[in-house]
């Protein structure tokens, strides 16, 4: 009676111990098998991570370019300027300076995008993810390049990803955004350089560009020039002050 009284605790014990076991593995199993194994940590992981940051380099891209055609190349407005319907429109010729260009450089509006970009990936928040994250911002680099029909966005940004025992390096990310900017751009320099040099005859020109289309209207200080293209409806705006 007392060997069975024994075997009985034993089976009792060893019931137990079965349901500890499983529970522990149901409700710890993860971290249990993080404990026996090193973390793993590959490239497909971080692609969510690359495609944040690329996403905070689209936004900070196309706002800019909005920017610079409702401003005629600027972020801002400029001291000449051409009154058009109750509106000031930026004057990129000002001819009653001594040098009446006032045109900003493609090279300027460039490295602006690329400094409004740098702007906005330091402030970019990447707590969200499941990684330790560390950011060089001192050594973040971004270059622009306007093409005709597209502005490419090239970003060095270091950052070490960590988790667990496992660690990866990232730093390299690039954005193309399709946009006629440098189309438009062309066709803007073409006017103003013909504005400054005489007289520009917009019947001439589309027959030989004809990618983009030129109309004007008389402002009450000037002519104001609106360009724009088959995929940029709004276009650019400037003005040609007398």
């Amino acid at each position: 009676m007392q060997k069975r009284s024994q075997v009985t605790v034993f089976i009792l014990l060893g019931i137990v111990i079965v349901a500890v076991i499983f529970a522990a593995v149901y409700f710890y199993g993860e971290n249990i098998q993080n404990l026996i194994k090193p973390s793993v940590l590959d490239a497909s992981q971080l692609e969510p991570l690359k495609a944040y940051v690329v996403s905070c380099m689209e936004t900070s891209v196309t706002n800019d370019l909005k920017n610079l055609k409702k401003n005629s190349g600027y972020f801002n407005p400029i001291s000449s300027t051409v009154e058009y319907s109750g509106y000031s429109v930026n004057a990129l010729v000002d001819k009653s300076l001594t040098s009446p260009n006032l045109m900003n450089s493609l090279t300027g509006i460039e490295n602006s995008i690329s400094l409004n970009v740098k702007n906005k990936i330091i402030n970019c928040n990447l707590d969200s993810f499941d990684f330790e994250i560390s950011k060089d911002i001192e050594n973040i680099q971004v270059n622009t390049e306007i093409k005709e029909s597209n502005v490419i966005v090239n970003l060095k940004y270091p950052l070490t990803i960590t988790k667990g025992d496992a660690s990866l390096k990232l730093d390299e990310f690039s954005l193309i955004v399709e946009d006629d900017f440098g189309k438009i751009y062309r066709a803007v320099n073409d006017v103003v350089n013909s504005e400054i040099n005489g007289e520009f005859n917009a019947n001439d020109y589309f027959l030989q560009n004809k990618d983009v289309t030129v109309t004007s209207a008389e402002g009450s200080n000037g002519i104001v020039y609106r360009i724009v293209s088959e995929n940029e409806l709004d276009g650019l705006v400037f003005g040609v002050k007398k």
